[in-house]
Parts: structure tokens; C-alpha cells; sequence
């Protein structure tokens, strides 16, 4: 018990430093400049009313003209067949679900530092609180631990839905410094680069910190989805020192003509104007739906595999990964044969890399169900073996022991008379018939004595109440009409010492009355 709990306090504790980092990344966001020239203007916190304006302004003017606010930086209308007119600025809704996703973290800042500064006393740990511990990670909803890590849920929970909302908004942003894979300008908001890397960083740390080898697959697996979103989006590119690899080993999708293949353009102009279809070969209309296809499935996997980083794994979590991974296969698979009928398309290398990953990524998953399901099996198991052990238990004390008690006595005196059974013959005069006169008990009872035959309580007073068989010390005294407990329980602990005092009659009903008590 003490090394469980010396344990679980520096848990929270690391908890809540690693939480409060990844807030502070989240407020270094919001109000760290990504131009210092122009500080005021370019913080993204203060272009919050301005955010809030281009989703559904408020009255004339506006949050912006009532706060007099610096305008909105980011612009990406998001529209479906082109509904809504004009679209929807997705960077507007990213931004003020990041501001208030920050918001619940400093709230709930005060919460998470009461619960890893206080522990939870008087609460009774199972027998099997290891085996438990053991299954944790690998348990639908964490059933086996019942003492919850508040500060470990909290952080976790905020900054899942905030790397969520950052990755997307990054994507979004990249955007806007990428035309024809090249970078027009370099990316240089560093108070957003300080609020994705250190949440993220913090998520991993986290991971690995508290789930081991667990947390360990699940950065390998975002590892593997971020590589491929880096170079299905075209990110290299903004790195100069990454530019000249990129091109030499040509790591793209495909390339028609000169041009290769440009994944996000493709995926903007899907929601936004809409692919054109009309006088294209069949072709290359499917070649690019199943390039924005996979690298939709590309994008999203990443989010998922970062928001897995911070959540417990489930079974209904592994298959949704073996599903999206195998949907990611099956676009490449598209892409590759498709490629061979196109006129003028050759196939770029990142095509057999981004096979790989996803494959690899697949079979992990697929590992992780079967050691998931093994590791319940296990649990279960043993669980099922303590349960049926203890119910065993107490049936076998109360159908062995009086087997086990009778059956040396019967054998040792088989023919034994009981002796209050036995009763003094007197012979009349006038016939020869031997008629015997009874004993009729007349001491004190009570409850227990009253259950008792006639000779049974002549028996019970003879050789407990009055000790005419002689003294007995291991044997309590019996009071009668009393607390009895020690009484009967030694009865037992001290039989054999006392057998040949007592019939075989009387015993059961002693046994009967310490089972009932």
C-alpha cells in the first residue's frame, strides 16, 4: 500500500507539469507576434473578435468595430458544391475553437492542481491492483483502475482536442505559403509553431511516460502518418536544405507532364470551386479522386494518431485504425493502376513509401487487436478462477468438516454408547422386565440449549456447564443466555482434545450453531 501510493503522487505531479507546459504552449499561440514589427496587430489572440465577425457578425459592427480589434489574418472559405455562397472560413472556426479549447485549460487548471496535490485515503485497492495496472492501457474505458488520475485526464483530454484543432489549422495555414510546390514565403508564426510542437511534445511525453511500450507504438505509428502528410502536402518545400532531396528523388504521387501532382490544390478545389470533369480522360479524373482521397485519408489518420497519443486503447479504437489504414491502401492501390493506363502520368517514388507506412501501420494494428483480446482472455480467466475459488471456499468448509470431524470418531469408536442416552435400570417386584427411568433436564437455557434433545442438553451441562468429565482450559466457559463466539469457535480449533467427551449428536448441533453465528 505504501509504495502505491509513493508512486501515484509523483505521477500527478509529473502530470501537472507536463499540462501546464502544454498550456502555456497554447497561450504563446494566441498572444506570442508572429510579426514583432506590428506586434499588436499580428497577435492571433487579439484577431479573435474579427474571427468570431467572419463566422456570424454581431450587430452592425461587430465584435471587431465594438472592441476596436486588429482584422483577421487567415482566409479559407470551406463550401460543398457551393453551398454555402461565398463559403464558410474554416481558419475562422479553427482559431476561436483553439481560443476556447485554451480557455477550459487555464479553468481547469484549478481542478487538476487540487487533484495531484491531494490523494485519495481510506479507499480499499483490490488484491489484484498489479494485474490490474498491467491491462490498463489495453482495456475498454480503463475498468481495471478504479482510483482515476484526475490531473492525467484532464491534461490528456485538453490536449487531444487541442492538437486536433492545431494540426488542422497548420495544414490550412501551409496553404497559404505553398502555389505549384514551392514556397512563395516563409512560415514564420512562431507562436503557433510554439503551440502545436509543445502540445504535441507534451502529448507524446505523456504517452510514453505513462503507457511504456503502449505509448511508444502509438508515436511511431504519428511518426509514420506525419511523414506521409510532409510530403503529400508538399512541406519540404519550405525548407530550403529538404528542397533539392525532395526533387532528386522524386517524392511524389505522380507526375503529368512536368507538372506533379498537387495533393492539397487538388483537395482545395474539391471544396471550394469543385474538380473539373468535362472534356478530361476518364483517367485522370480517377487518378486525382484517389489522390484527394488518400490524402484526405492522410490528413486525417494523422489527426487520429495524435489524438491517440492521449487516449486509452480499445478495441473499437484498433479497428477503426485497421479500416482507415486499409482505405489508405486501397487508394494507393487505385493511384498505382491507374497510373498505367494514363497517358503521360509516370508514377512518382512516394507512392511504394506511402505503401509501406500504411502497411506497416496496418499489421501493428492488427497485432495490437489479437495481443488485446489475448490480454483479456488472461484477465478474464483469472478472474473467473479467484471468483470461483472463493465461492468454493465456503461450501467446502461446510460440507468437509463435519465428514472429516465424524469420520475418525466413528472409526475409533464405533461402538460408543452415548452416555446420557444410558440410563440406571430398575427392576420391580411383581415382573421381570427391565424398565429404565429417564433423566429430564431442569438447569438454566437459553436459546441454543433449547434446540437441544433432552439428552443432548443432560449431555451438553454435564460435560460444559458443571465440567464433571473434568476441567477443560482450552474451552471458554459457556454463559448461558450470553455472547457465546469464542465459545463455539473453540469448539472446533480445540477438537481434538475434547472428542471423546462429546457425541457425535452434539457436535453437529455445536457446529450448527457456529455456522449460524
Amino acid at each position: 500500500m505504501g509504495s502505491e501510493k509513493k508512486s501515484k503522487k509523483p505521477n500527478k505531479i509529473f502530470a501537472l507539469i507536463t499540462y501546464f507546459i502544454a498550456l502555456v504552449c497554447l497561450l504563446l499561440g494566441l498572444f506570442l507576434p508572429s510579426d514583432f514589427a506590428n506586434a499588436a496587430d499580428s497577435m492571433l489572440g487579439l484577431q479573435i473578435p474579427a474571427a468570431i465577425d467572419s463566422i456570424w457578425k454581431i450587430g452592425e459592427t461587430g465584435l471587431q468595430g465594438m472592441f476596436n480589434t486588429p482584422d483577421f489574418a487567415y482566409n479559407f472559405p470551406f463550401n460543398v458544391a457551393g453551398w454555402p455562397e461565398g463559403g464558410i472560413n474554416l481558419a475562422a472556426i479553427l482559431v476561436v475553437l483553439y481560443a476556447l479549447i485554451t480557455l477550459a485549460g487555464v479553468v481547469a487548471l484549478i481542478p487538476v492542481c487540487v487533484s495531484a496535490f491531494s490523494g485519495k485515503k481510506g479507499k480499499k485497492k483490490s488484491k489484484d491492483a498489479s494485474a490490474d495496472l498491467e491491462t490498463m492501457d489495453e482495456t475498454s474505458g480503463g475498468k481495471g483502475k478504479k482510483d482515476k488520475n484526475v490531473a492525467l485526464r484532464a491534461a490528456s483530454f485538453i490536449e487531444v482536442l487541442a492538437i486536433a484543432t492545431l494540426s488542422t489549422f497548420v495544414i490550412i495555414l501551409l496553404n497559404q505559403f505553398i502555389i505549384d510546390g514551392k514556397a512563395i514565403a516563409d512560415f514564420t508564426n512562431y507562436g503557433l509553431i510554439s503551440a502545436f510542437g509543445g502540445t504535441l511534445l507534451m502529448l507524446i511525453v505523456q504517452a510514453i511516460f505513462y503507457k511504456g511500450g503502449s505509448g511508444l507504438i502509438k508515436f511511431l505509428l504519428a511518426l509514420m502518418s506525419a511523414i506521409v502528410v510532409v510530403f503529400i502536402y508538399g512541406i519540404p518545400f519550405m525548407l530550403p536544405f529538404l528542397t533539392d532531396m525532395a526533387s532528386g528523388l522524386n517524392l511524389t504521387l505522380y507526375t503529368s507532364g512536368e507538372n506533379a501532382a498537387d495533393v492539397l490544390g487538388l483537395i482545395n478545389s474539391l471544396f471550394t470551386t469543385g474538380l473539373a470533369f468535362e472534356g478530361r480522360e476518364i483517367t485522370i479524373i480517377t487518378l486525382e479522386l484517389a489522390a484527394v482521397v488518400f490524402g484526405y485519408l492522410a490528413f486525417v489518420n494523422l489527426v487520429l494518431d495524435l489524438m491517440g497519443l492521449g487516449k486509452k486503447t480499445n478495441k473499437f479504437m484498433l479497428v477503426v485504425n485497421i479500416i482507415r489504414y486499409s482505405l489508405e491502401v486501397a487508394a494507393l492501390i487505385v493511384i498505382v493502376v491507374t497510373t498505367f493506363f494514363a497517358e503521360g502520368v509516370a508514377l512518382g517514388n512516394f507512392v511504394i513509401i506511402a505503401a509501406i507506412l500504411a502497411l506497416i501501420s496496418h499489421v501493428i494494428n492488427v497485432f495490437r487487436v489479437a495481443l488485446l483480446d489475448k490480454k483479456k482472455a488472461k484477465a478474464a480467466g483469472k478472474k473467473k478462477a479467484k471468483k470461483s475459488k472463493e465461492t468454493a471456499k465456503p461450501t467446502a468448509e461446510k460440507t468437509e468438516k463435519p465428514e472429516k470431524k465424524k469420520k475418525p470418531h466413528a472409526e475409533e469408536q464405533p461402538a460408543r454408547a452415548v452416555p446420557v442416552a444410558d440410563t440406571k435400570a430398575a427392576p420391580t417386584v411383581e415382573n421381570t422386565e427391565r424398565l429404565y427411568t429417564p433423566i429430564i433436564y431442569q438447569g438454566p437455557t437459553d436459546d441454543f440449549i433449547r434446540t437441544l434433545a433432552n439428552e443432548q442438553k443432560v449431555e451438553f451441562s454435564r460435560v460444559f456447564l458443571e465440567r464433571q468429565n473434568g476441567p477443560i482450559s482450552c474451552i471458554p466457559d459457556y454463559t448461558v443466555g450470553g455472547k457465546n463466539e469464542k465459545f463455539f469457535t473453540s469448539i472446533f480449533i480445540y477438537y481434538a482434545r475434547i472428542r471423546d467427551l462429546v457425541s457425535d449428536e452434539l457436535m453437529n448441533m455445536l457446529y450448527k450453531q457456529a455456522n449460524m453465528m
